[in-house]
């Protein structure tokens, strides 16, 4: 709750956990936090009408108050964009309330959809590349769906009829968008912010930023007023905690074409338009495409087997016809980021994953166990299987053994290692190694292995190795990938995850000869990506996808 308070006094998400930016985001009130511009527009109307109150006494009653007090708040509105860090929501409402003030002070009417536009155009010449952050599109399209829906409307609203109609719009209007680019959408923003935005916005943040002022000279105050602020929000907290709660609060969805959305956002403009405007009734036709996507699974029998780029760490993520299982979730680099939730959820939310059906753990490093924690927020997940259970305390865990196995839609999963034996050796060489057989081909994951375990797996295994699909052991690290090994796994693809231009080396060209010599096709994430390769029950292993030549630079939008 501290975090909570802090980010408000200056617009930031640092000091928020994880988990109260789960019931921000669930509940559509991110923005309260996240998007300081509503901070800012409160900044300087705050500062404009104390400027007014204070100019208006008789000594400086030869003075222009109403100009001076809109210098003095683009002034202060500045000065607390600047401790916002002038993101893209920050920058846009900045140069919006400037614009405005401008207007002010030359004593000129400017449209709202001109201050849009200047901001817009200020906001780009500035940074170019803002265009590309998801911030920038949901920011100014939810002014612009503001400005067009209650812009040159005939008659007057009530203040709390107004402010259900703002929330309307907002959460309606920016769902293809939080689709596309979150794969979910907030079903109870409308209600959330019907009670979060007054209180924050005419209570707690005024509170907040009267606190830091008081501190430098009644330090006592400040403490009293910043109690009765948390006291206020603690209140509040517990009705959003209780919101995202509910199991319909959030629309999760598979990631849609851009087609689609470009369709919904048109119905969304045709369903906001003014009464009587013609064919306003296509636009529930135009959203249609966007709600019905069909889900891409494998047929049964088929695998589809994902290397996600996580840097220097591993995280696979398999498929079959009604199942999902995850092998290591990236690394954790602090308590507020890891890959688990920046990388490895965001994909699975794209290809419509709900739940987690296994979820497992090679080994107790950082750079594999470091995000599973985070997907355990973010998924439900049915079975945890580990070498390490005791390094889980979040989630109820399993050993996996050698000789466990279990079959899903036609595929068998079957764990070669660790076995009870392998407990005095050091942990890579304890990681569980999985292999995953269909009728198309098979694939082995080997988690960070070296060449004691793998030549435990020789020993038994020998020609049972075989497999089409090998995620090589421990990044390409010369102490792995063993002759003998690859000899008896003998793979087609070799699949490398490593950093690109890691500390280690990794791969080492030891190993990448040693493939090389097998015959086999490396790919690795730190060039290629998230590599993405499919065994069909029938033909075998397909032509491996990569991220980078599927998706290409943003610079080579053709592609």
């Amino acid at each position: 709750m501290v975090g909570v308070i802090k980010a408000l006094s200056i617009g930031s998400r640092s000091e928020i956990t994880p988990a109260q930016w789960k019931i921000l985001r669930t509940t559509g009130t991110a923005h309260l936090v996240a998007i300081s511009g509503l901070h800012i527009g409160l900044v300087a109307g705050l500062s404009f009408l104390l400027f007014r109150k204070l100019l208006s006494i008789q000594a400086f009653e030869r003075l222009s108050s109403t100009r001076l007090s809109a210098i003095g708040a683009s002034i202060l509105a500045s000065i607390y964009a600047a401790l916002a860090g002038f993101s893209i929501p920050t920058q846009r409402a900045i140069v919006m309330v400037c614009v405005a003030m401008g207007a002010i002070i030359l004593q000129r009417y400017f449209k709202p959809v001109r201050v849009w536009v200047i901001a817009l155009l200020l906001v780009l010449l500035l940074d170019p590349l803002a265009m590309l952050s998801e911030g920038f599109w949901l920011s100014f399209c939810a002014v612009a769906l503001i400005i067009f829906s209650t812009s040159g409307r005939l008659g007057t609203t009530g203040y709390w009829r107004g402010l259900c109609k703002i929330h309307w719009i907002t959460a309606m209007g920016l769902a293809p968008l939080l689709i596309l680019f979150f794969q979910k959408a907030s079903l109870i923003a409308p209600i959330a912010n019907l009670i979060a935005v007054p209180v924050v916005s005419l209570v707690v943040v005024p509170l907040v930023l009267i606190g830091v002022l008081v501190y430098f000279c009644l330090p006592g105050l400040s403490y009293l007023i910043f109690n009765f602020a948390a006291w206020i929000f603690g209140i509040l907290w517990t009705y959003l905690k209780w919101l995202s709660e509910l199991p319909f609060s959030e629309w999760v969805h598979v990631q849609p074409s851009i087609g689609s959305v470009i369709l919904a956002m048109i119905g969304v403009v045709l369903m906001f338009a003014p009464k009587g405007f013609p064919v306003r009734w296509i636009a529930v036709v135009l959203v249609l495409p966007l709600v019905f996507v069909e889900e891409s699974r494998p047929e049964k029998g088929d695998i589809e087997v994902t290397l996600l780029d996580v840097g220097q760490g591993l995280s696979v993520v398999v498929q079959t016809t009604h199942r999902t299982l995850v092998y290591d979730a990236g690394a954790r680099f602090s308590e507020r980021f890891d890959l688990g939730s920046s990388v490895v959820a965001p994909f699975l939310r794209s290809i419509g994953v709900r739940k987690i059906d296994t979820l497992v753990i090679s080994h107790g490093d950082n750079d594999h166990i470091g995000g599973a924690r985070s997907l355990g927020g973010e998924f439900r997940i049915k079975r945890l299987l580990t070498s390490v259970p005791g390094m889980i305390d979040w989630h109820e865990s399993t050993h996996c053994r050698e000789g466990n196995s279990w079959h899903w839609d036609g595929v068998e999963f079957r764990f070669l290692g660790p076995s009870r034996h392998q407990a005095k050796l050091k942990e890579n060489d304890r990681s569980c190694v999985l292999q995953i057989v269909g009728a198309g081909g098979s694939v082995l994951m080997t988690g960070d292995i070296e060449h004691v375990s793998e030549g435990l797996l020789v020993k038994k295994y020998g020609r049972d190795l075989r497999s089409q699909i090998l995620i090589v052991p421990h990044h390409g690290s010369n102490t792995s990938s063993t002759q003998s090994f690859l000899d008896r796994v003998k793979p087609q693809y070799a699949l490398i995850s490593a950093g690109y231009r890691n500390r280690f080396g990794f791969p080492r060209p030891e190993v990448t000869t040693r493939l090389k010599s097998i015959g086999a096709t490396q790919l690795n994430t730190a060039e290629a990506g998230a590599i993405k390769v499919a065994i069909d029950a029938e033909i075998g292993v397909l032509e491996p996808e990569t991220y980078r030549s599927v998706g290409g630079r943003y610079w080579n939008w053709r592609r």
